[in-house]
C-alpha cells in the first residue's frame, strides 16, 4: 500500500468524523438574531446549502488538475478526464440525482436536529438494507448465506441504537426522535435508489467522478439557494428548524453576531470538500470492504469525539455517557459485526479476496 493510498484512507475518517462534529456542533450553537435574542441555529436547509457549495466547490480541484494534465501530459493520481458527453446530457441526466441530493441532505439534517450525532451516524447504516432490496429487485443480484446474515446483524444493531435514543431523552421529544428516525430511513432508502439510477446513467460513460460530483453539487446548490430557501423565508407561522420554514435573514445575522459560527461554517465546507475528494480516492483504489471499515471506525470516533466535547470542553456540546449509552454500545458491536458479515468478513471469501 502506498503512503497516497493509505493517506486517503486516514483523510476519508478524519474529515468524515470532523464533517458530521461540526455541522452538530453548529446545529448546537446560539447566537442572536433578527430579534435580538438568543437562540439554537437550528438551519437544516442552510447547513445542505453549505454542503452544496461545498460539493460545487470540487469544480476548483477538477479545473485545477485539468489544466496540469494539459501542461505535464500526466493522467495524474486523481486521472482527471476531460468529461465525453455534452453538458447539456450531464445537465439533464444529473438533474434527478441532485433533487435527491436535496431531500436526502435535508431529511437527514432534520434528523441530526433532534438526535445524537452518534445514534444518527450509526443508523445511516441501514442503507446496506435498502442498497440489498434494490439490487434483489432490480438488478437480480445473488445473495450469499454471509449476506443473509451481516443483515440480519444490522437490523438488530439497529434496533439497540433505536432503543438508546427512546431511553436517553437527551434531545427531543418522543416525537420528534420518531419523526428523525423516519427520516433517516427514508433518506438512506432514497439514496439506493439513487445509487442505482446513477449506476444505470453513468454506467460505462467516460466521465470523472469528481467533475459529475461538482456539477451535481452546484445543480443542488441553485435549486436550494435561489428556490427553496426564498419560499421557506416566507413566515407561515410554522416552527423554524422543523424544515418547513427557515429564516434567511435570521441565518446571516447570527453567523454576523458570532464569529464562532464563521469559523464552525468554514471548517464544515473545508470537510465537505475533503471529504468528497478522500471518497473519490477511496472508491478507484480500495475495494467497498476497506470503506466498510473505515465507515466503522469512523461512527466509533464521532461517539468518542462527542463524548470528549461534552465532558472536556462544554456541555452545551456533544453528548454525554448515561444508562442509555450501554444499549448503543451493544448495538454498535453488533451493527459493526453485521457489516463485516456482510462484506464477507470471517468467513474465506473475504480472505481470499
Amino acid at each position: 500500500m502506498s503512503n497516497l493510498n493509505f493517506g486517503s484512507i486516514i483523510g476519508l475518517i478524519i474529515f468524515g468524523t470532523v464533517l458530521i462534529c461540526i455541522e452538530k456542533s453548529t446545529f448546537q450553537t446560539t447566537s442572536k438574531g433578527v430579534d435580538e435574542k438568543n437562540h439554537l441555529f437550528e438551519k437544516p436547509w442552510f447547513q445542505s446549502d453549505l454542503m452544496f457549495l461545498g460539493l460545487f466547490s470540487l469544480m476548483i480541484f477538477y479545473l485545477t488538475f485539468q489544466r496540469f494534465q494539459k501542461k505535464r501530459g500526466y493522467d495524474g493520481y486523481l486521472n482527471i478526464e476531460k468529461p465525453k458527453p455534452k453538458i447539456y446530457w450531464i445537465i439533464l441526466k444529473i438533474s434527478f440525482p441532485a433533487i435527491c441530493d436535496i431531500i436526502v441532505a435535508v431529511l437527514l439534517n432534520l434528523a441530526l436536529l433532534w438526535i445524537p450525532a452518534s445514534s444518527w451516524q450509526m443508523l445511516r447504516s441501514s442503507v446496506v438494507i435498502f442498497t440489498s432490496i434494490t439490487s434483489l429487485i432490480f438488478l437480480k443480484k445473488k445473495f450469499f448465506f454471509h449476506n443473509l446474515i451481516g443483515i440480519l446483524f444490522v437490523m438488530v444493531g439497529l434496533l439497540f441504537v433505536i432503543i438508546s435514543i427512546f431511553h436517553s431523552k437527551r434531545y427531543s421529544s418522543d416525537y420528534d426522535e420518531r419523526i428523525a428516525i423516519y427520516f433517516i430511513f427514508i433518506a438512506e432508502a432514497i439514496s439506493a435508489i439513487q445509487s442505482l439510477y446513477e449506476y444505470h446513467v453513468y454506467h460505462g460513460i467516460k466521465i470523472n467522478g469528481i467533475f459529475l460530483t461538482g456539477i451535481q453539487g452546484g445543480i443542488s446548490f441553485i435549486i436550494c439557494s435561489f428556490i427553496m430557501m426564498p419560499i421557506l423565508s416566507h413566515d407561515s407561522g410554522n416552527i423554524e428548524g422543523h424544515g418547513t420554514y427557515e429564516n434567511t435573514k435570521d441565518t446571516f445575522k447570527m453567523i454576523h453576531n458570532n464569529t464562532k459560527m464563521i469559523a464552525l461554517i468554514l471548517i464544515f465546507i473545508f470537510s465537505v470538500i475533503f471529504f468528497n475528494l478522500f471518497s473519490f480516492l477511496m472508491t478507484i483504489n480500495f475495494s467497498v470492504r476497506i470503506r466498510t471499515l473505515s465507515e466503522i471506525i469512523r461512527m466509533a470516533l464521532v461517539w468518542i469525539i462527542n463524548i470528549i466535547i461534552y465532558y472536556g470542553f462544554s456541555y452545551s456540546y456533544g453528548e454525554k455517557w448515561n444508562s442509555s449509552s450501554w444499549f448503543q454500545l451493544i448495538g454498535f458491536i453488533i451493527l459493526s459485526i453485521g457489516l463485516l458479515i456482510y462484506q464477507g468478513a470471517f468467513t474465506k471469501y473475504w480472505f481470499w479476496n
